[in-house]
């Protein structure tokens, strides 16, 4: 029965992954349906484990059970990414507050080589790239912060915003040079030493101005 038990755990988690990067990579794209039997061909399990990580990704606010159409990529609206990033930002925030003082100089030179990397990327216009070194300059800056619930929640919202594929096609290109001067402005700061509660002010302002950015940029389109 126990050796049972973790087989079916493990295959379900081999669905959820599977699921779950497809939608992280945009292969499965915000309302397309969610076919079982497609996947118990592509990933040969058995019909139980796939539907038990789909209920696990419904629950994560990944999927979700449309009227007539079935389990579909959940599709974010202007007003839900915004009241995410606005959340984030207040969390973020906080996070850099914690962190920042904790900084050493070799974090910080991390942070100014992966800062350089985002602006190679804006200068060869690799934006998929940018969001994915964004990402790792924020894991890294808030890398010191002791609060493990403040960083998983930071971590689930972020990968909720992963999956607006206009957030990471339309944004980047918009944004990215900003981005990497508020990002020099932050290291400076820490630098100099300034106050925990400047640091998460200036953090709060990098992520309202991408949102700002963000909403600019779906207006237009």
């Amino acid at each position: 029965m126990g050796c049972l038990a973790v087989k079916s755990i493990s295959k379900q988690q081999l669905a959820y992954d599977f699921i779950y990067a497809q939608i992280m990579a945009g292969v499965y794209l915000p309302g397309q349906r969610i076919v079982v039997e497609q996947l118990v061909q592509e990933l040969s399990l058995s019909p139980s484990p796939i539907r038990e990580a789909i209920r696990k990704l419904e629950a994560d606010g990944l999927l979700r059970n449309k009227p007539y159409a079935g389990v579909v990529v959940t599709s974010f609206k202007l007003k839900e990414a915004v009241e995410r990033m606005r959340v984030l930002a207040a969390l973020d925030g906080y996070a850099t507050a914690l962190s920042g003082p904790r900084l050493t100089s070799a974090d910080l030179n991390e942070l100014d080589e992966l800062n350089s990397e985002l602006k190679e990327c804006a200068n060869e216009q690799m934006f998929v790239r940018a969001g994915a070194i964004d990402r790792a300059f924020h894991d890294k800056l808030n890398g010191r912060c002791d609060n493990d619930y403040l960083l998983n929640s930071i971590k689930d919202i972020t990968e909720k915003l992963n999956t607006i594929r206009d957030l990471n096609v339309m944004f980047y290109p918009m944004r990215i040079v900003e981005s990497v001067k508020e990002h020099e402005t932050l290291i400076s700061y820490i630098r100099e030493g300034r106050s925990a509660m400047e640091l998460e002010a200036y953090m709060r302002t990098h992520r309202h101005n991408a949102i700002e950015a963000y909403t600019q940029t779906v207006d237009k389109v």
